[in-house]
């Protein structure tokens, strides 16, 4: 299985901007580190991650296993109550020195977002951001927030969704790219 998904994943990132697709799999939870170090490799600074998905269905986990990959002094720990943790990276071999962890699950309106500091924080350059509960956040909002802060715009955008599955101890994992 994992030959193949490795050589799968490869074949979607690789063709990504010519499809409007998303690459769908089953990720069983002792499986987890495995999933997160393929997928870290076709993350680049610059990049902003969108979690989708219910409580419960491991985005915040997820997103710990992804920090482990990137020698994060800190273990993550979900940014429910904070809205943003921002994690800095010790991390010589890839060009990711910061990772912004957003959980907009409380936010009332993508009006917050100005206040959250994240124009000071996200840069193409070095920085990478990961969102829970994106869509809480009308996308005219995100634009509004690109036009009054200045922030600059994510090179690309990740979608992945999680779901619960009916098999024990496994979700379901879309990922595809998607713009604002």
């Amino acid at each position: 299985m994992e030959q193949n998904f490795k050589k799968d994943l490869k074949n979607f990132f690789d063709n990504m901007p010519n499809k409007n697709e998303a690459f769908n799999f089953l990720v069983n939870l002792e499986n987890l580190d495995f999933i997160a170090k393929e997928i870290n490799q076709f993350l680049q600074a610059g990049d902003w991650i969108f979690l989708d998905g219910d409580l419960g269905t491991g985005k915040t986990t997820f997103v710990k296993k992804l920090l482990e990959f990137w020698n994060s002094n800190e273990k993550g720990s979900s940014p429910t109550f904070s809205i943003l943790n921002v994690f800095q990276l010790d991390n010589s071999k890839n060009k990711i020195k910061k990772v912004i962890h957003l959980d907009l699950y409380r936010i009332k309106t993508g009006k917050e977002l100005i206040f959250l500091g994240l124009e000071n924080e996200f840069s193409q350059n070095n920085s990478i951001c990961i969102f829970e509960w994106p869509y809480n956040v009308e996308v005219d909002e995100y634009n509004s927030f690109f036009n009054v802060t200045g922030c600059q715009r994510p090179n690309r955008i990740f979608e992945i969704s999680l779901e619960l599955n009916s098999v024990k101890n496994s979700r379901f994992y879309s990922i595809k790219k998607i713009s604002l």
